[in-house]
């Protein structure tokens, strides 16, 4: 009896911890998701702004006038030029940044901006304690390709986490491996798309709508079984054509 007994304690106490460890991975994959997503959508947006203030002081540059209706000096049109020149290495900054990642922690998006606004912030003042703030700081070195392959990977995560959860009274960790190989298919058809999932093409900067390509992966992931059902009908129907094209 006492060894039942122990047995009980020791098989419920065993699913608890496997529980625990299910939530924090489903945690950890959440705050993924939000960190990238939040991260390229930030750099989108901070290019805009530096773009949009160069096309601001080009105008201002080519009518040679200030809003009070002063024209401008010869020093005036200097300072107008450097800000340009400045503002457009921030905007190469932000493309080498998007394309090919940070080496270092000044190439980041945090201390691109802080150049940008010419404001000296202390450490202790960009530190939080927020878990998702330290996930966004440790994703902001990579690239955007990156960020975007973990944005849509962990959103199939979690919406195959969430059908798992519909159809039974929990949720597995294969049910998060499933979504995340979803997700990276959906990865790969975004990129081989990428004229219907673009958010904006700015000279040769390609930017991917983060929030979209997202949603496309957690609907992937929460629909994992008709995803393979289709690629394999897909599958199928390209294998039979390359088959008569071969036969012919």
């Amino acid at each position: 009896m006492e060894k039942y007994f122990l047995n009980n304690i020791i098989n419920k106490a065993s699913k608890a911890v496997g529980h625990l460890i299910e939530i924090c991975l489903f945690l950890v994959v959440v705050s993924l998701a939000i960190g990238s997503i939040t991260e390229i959508s930030a750099r989108d947006s901070f290019l805009s702004t530096v773009k949009n203030e160069i096309n601001f002081k080009n105008e201002i540059a080519a009518q040679s006038t200030i809003k009070e209706g002063k024209e401008l000096t010869n020093q005036d049109l200097q300072m107008l030029k450097n800000d340009i020149s400045y503002f457009k290495s921030l905007v190469s900054r932000v493309e080498a940044l998007i394309s090919l990642g940070a080496e270092r922690k000044s190439q980041t998006l945090i201390n691109i901006r802080e150049n940008f606004e010419r404001i000296a912030y202390k450490d202790e003042e960009l530190i939080a304690t927020s878990i998702l703030f330290y996930f966004q700081r440790n994703l902001s070195h990579l690239s955007s390709d990156y960020l975007l392959a973990i944005a849509i990977m962990t959103c199939g995560a979690i919406g195959g986490s969430i059908g798992a959860m519909r159809n039974t009274s929990g949720f597995y960790w294969r049910s998060i491996l499933f979504g995340l190989s979803s997700g990276f298919v959906v990865f790969l058809a975004i990129k081989g798309g990428k004229s219907v999932f673009l958010m904006q093409m700015q000279g040769q900067t390609i930017q991917f709508n983060p929030f979209s390509s997202g949603f496309l992966g957690f609907i992937s992931g929460l629909f994992t079984e008709k995803v393979f059902d289709f690629l394999s009908t897909v599958t199928d129907s390209v294998f039979k054509k390359l088959k008569k094209v071969f036969e012919e």
